[in-house]
């Protein structure tokens, strides 16, 4: 059964990477949100589609700024969600460590909207992911379940960005589960 996936900050670096796994390994759809303000760039979008038109019919974007609620029109047009994995901060090293403020603001703000609507829509999963320290590739492991917790499938990725260490939060079946990878 195909499932519709939301995944937040779709163009970054580490959203582009999970775009790509879903359409090579799944037949889910992905809703994709990315503000474009920070570091994500449709040209990875473009990059990681150009070889398989097919996938066209299985994804798309919209450009939302996570720091502001979800309006009703962007609900409407994303439809149901079985599955929430947001990818999307604002995460800058050096500027950060010059200038938390604004970098600890915009991350809270945009959890706390997604958690907004994710309360909404009753999701199966939340997956959300939180910069913690930044040295060289990374591994993301992930893990979806029924509505009862029981895992459905895992899968660990391998990514060459930046983060070394991640904060995961896990929201399954009205259960919290927080990780460092």
């Amino acid at each position: 059964m195909s499932r519709r996936i939301l995944l937040t900050g779709i163009s970054g670096s580490i959203g582009v990477h999970f775009l790509a796994h879903f359409m090579h390994n799944t037949d889910w759809d992905v809703m994709g949100i990315d503000s474009f303000r920070h570091k994500g760039w449709s040209e990875r979008l473009l990059e990681v589609s150009k070889d398989h038109p097919d996938w066209n019919d299985r994804w798309s974007v919209h450009t939302h700024d996570l720091t502001a609620p979800f309006s009703p029109l962007l609900k409407e047009r994303l439809g149901k969600i079985d599955y929430i994995i947001s990818m999307a901060s604002l995460s800058d090293v050096e500027a950060s460590i010059q200038n938390p403020v604004p970098f600890i603001q915009n991350n809270v703000n945009l959890t706390i909207n997604l958690l907004e609507y994710a309360r909404e829509i009753k999701p199966e999963v939340l997956y959300r992911s939180l910069p913690m320290k930044f040295t060289g590739p990374f591994r993301v492991n992930m893990m979806i379940c029924d509505e009862n917790g029981t895992p459905l499938c895992r899968r660990t990725l391998m990514l060459p960005a930046k983060p070394a260490k991640k904060l995961s939060l896990l929201v399954t079946g009205g259960h919290t589960e927080y990780r460092l990878l």
